[in-house]
This record gives C-alpha cells, sequence and structure tokens, in this order.
C-alpha cells in the first residue's frame, strides 16, 4: 500500500499525538541526511505488510494497530518521514544475563525536524516482562540521544496511562483477580477469556487493559511465559522477590 505525506497539517491531531510522547523538552533538530543516517539499520523485518511511504521506501508492519498508526501520522501531517523495524537497540530480558536485539517499530522525522522512535505493542502486551525491558532499553536510548520517545498500546494509549491509579470501577476485576491468583496460583488467558464472558456489556479493550495495569502495578507479580504471543497473558508470582523491572 502506497501512503502519500499530507501537505495539509491538522494541528489537533498533531497535538493529540505529541502528548503522547516524552522528552519534548530536550528533542534536538536532526536535517533530513542525519534522519537518514540513524535511522539505518540491518535488521530483517518478519512482518507482512509491506507500506511504500517517503522516497520509495518500503516499510514492512506486523499489524493493522501498526497500518492505522502510520496512516494517523502521515494524514495528520506530523512525519515528514518514516522508517523502522531496522534499526537494532539493544536490551537485556529479565531472565538473562545477555543482551538481545530489539528493532522498534517507527523511527519518525517529524514536522519540526526532531526523531521520535515509537512502539506499537497490543494491550496484553504491555504487562509482559520482556516489552517491558524493551520500554525500558528505548526509553533509555531516546533520552541519551535526545530523541522524543512513545510506548503506546494498539489504541494509542501510552505506557504511562497503565501506570495510573486503578478506580472502583476496577474493584470487580481486582477481586476476581486476585481470588483466582490465590486459588490456582497464576492467571492465564482462559481467565481472562471467562471473564470477558460474563461482561459483555463491557468494551474488551477496556478490561484487558484493566488486567494489565493490575500486573504492572503489582511489583510481586510477573507475566513471563507468553508463548510469544502478544495476545496471551500469563501472570504468576515472582520468584525471589519483587523485580526491578517494575521500577519504573
Amino acid at each position: 500500500m502506497r501512503y502519500s505525506f499530507s501537505s495539509k497539517p491538522n494541528p489537533k491531531k498533531i497535538a493529540s499525538l505529541e502528548s503522547l510522547l516524552e522528552f519534548k523538552e530536550t528533542a534536538a533538530i536532526f536535517s533530513p541526511e542525519e534522519f537518514e543516517r540513524i535511522a539505518y539499520g540491518d535488521g530483517v523485518p518478519t512482518g507482512t505488510l509491506k507500506c511504500q511511504v517517503d522516497k520509495g521506501y518500503t516499510l514492512i508492519l506486523n499489524d493493522t494497530a501498526e497500518t492505522r498508526f502510520l496512516s494517523y501520522i502521515i494524514k495528520c501531517g506530523y512525519a515528514t518521514s518514516v522508517r523502522g523495524q531496522a534499526k537494532r537497540i539493544d536490551y537485556v530480558k529479565p531472565w538473562a544475563s545477555n543482551p538481545s536485539p530489539y528493532y522498534p517499530d517507527f523511527i519518525i522525522h517529524d514536522y519540526k525536524g526532531r526523531i521520535a522512535f515509537v512502539e506499537i505493542k497490543s494491550i496484553l502486551g504491555m504487562c509482559q516482562d520482556e516489552n517491558i525491558a524493551k520500554m525500558r532499553a528505548l526509553r533509555g536510548y531516546c533520552l541519551q540521544n535526545h530523541f522524543l520517545f512513545g510506548f503506546l498500546d494498539a489504541e494509542m494509549e501510552p505506557f504511562n496511562e497503565y501506570l495510573s491509579p486503578l478506580g472502583e470501577e476496577d474493584d470487580e476485576a481486582i477481586s476476581y483477580f486476585y481470588r483466582i491468583m490465590s486459588e490456582v496460583g497464576g492467571f492465564t488467558t482462559a481467565h481472562l477469556k471467562a471473564y470477558l464472558l460474563k461482561h459483555k456489556e463491557k468494551k474488551p479493550s477496556e478490561i484487558k487493559r484493566t488486567f494489565a495495569k493490575i500486573v504492572l502495578q503489582d511489583p510481586e507479580l510477573e507475566d513471563r511465559y507468553c508463548h510469544d504471543s502478544p495476545y496471551e497473558i500469563n501472570v504468576t508470582e515472582r520468584t525471589g522477590g519483587p523485580s526491578k523491572i517494575k521500577d519504573f
């Protein structure tokens, strides 16, 4: 699919997007040549969605959440150039000692000349321990190099939103979650599906986000073994006590 960049910026939509990004106060300005150098990498994307962007570059994406985000940043006039899934960022998995390669979804040259690194994850993927490690590595990289940083879910909710306090409206989900944890020692996708079936009046994404927030905000929990799927949840008590990875 070919994407055409907007010549008529939408200030309201641009401002909405910028509100989701960190480090606006320290972000530097980069030339188009500097952007191409920074965005370049030797990663080989594994997605199947081919999107032709500026200068004939083919950006390869994984799912419709990523293509929706791409469409948004191009049509509203925020992006002047887009690359991604090729630049290597090293991170260390919580259970490992050696670094692994990670290739962020989007590297954006924006309308002001700043560079933004943005990762899009599923709602349940936001609370998986490996993804938290990726988030921390990318955030540190962006801070050090004066880039903008965004770690957003499939509905463009930022990671920081997952750290906001749970309210009274979440009490039923919280009670259900910890009852299951107490009874069987874990909380899986099957338990989530059972809750979703009993609450069809609620938006599924809101329910999933509530459970993701519960996991993220409890340092004694880990969500580690998800079979490499962004749509699974598999929570257990963290062995060896609370982990530093929950120290956001």
